[in-house]
């Protein structure tokens, strides 16, 4: 089983796969459960907060405002890093959970 750090390490990857998955879900019409429900909010809720930290640091770069949005910076990757692990423990959960095998 993968750690925790090797979660942390791909979880933009591992929020884009859930989010595929529910896409192939919706389309196909097949009713997610209640767990992976959870997963793609915590999911979504990171990849905002990724996003959001990223749109901070983008504006830093205006010459104008260099420096004056360290706060904001610190703010969004703090709420990103909680986000992000709330996310991956959920996901490491879910993916070690034991999957029924279909008899034949």
């Amino acid at each position: 089983m993968p750690s925790l750090e090797m979660y942390l390490e791909h979880a933009p990857e591992c929020a884009q796969g859930i989010l595929n998955q529910w896409g192939q879900l919706h389309r196909a019409g097949i009713q997610w459960t209640d767990e992976f429900n959870t997963v793609l909010n915590l999911a979504c809720n990171y990849l905002d907060a990724k996003k959001q930290r990223e749109q901070y640091e983008h504006l830093e770069t205006i010459r104008d405002l260099k420096g004056k949005l360290d706060a904001e910076i610190a703010e969004a990757k703090a709420d990103e890093a909680s986000k992000q692990r709330a996310f991956v423990e959920a996901y490491k959960a879910a993916e070690e959970k034991p999957r029924p095998v279909p008899t034949a």
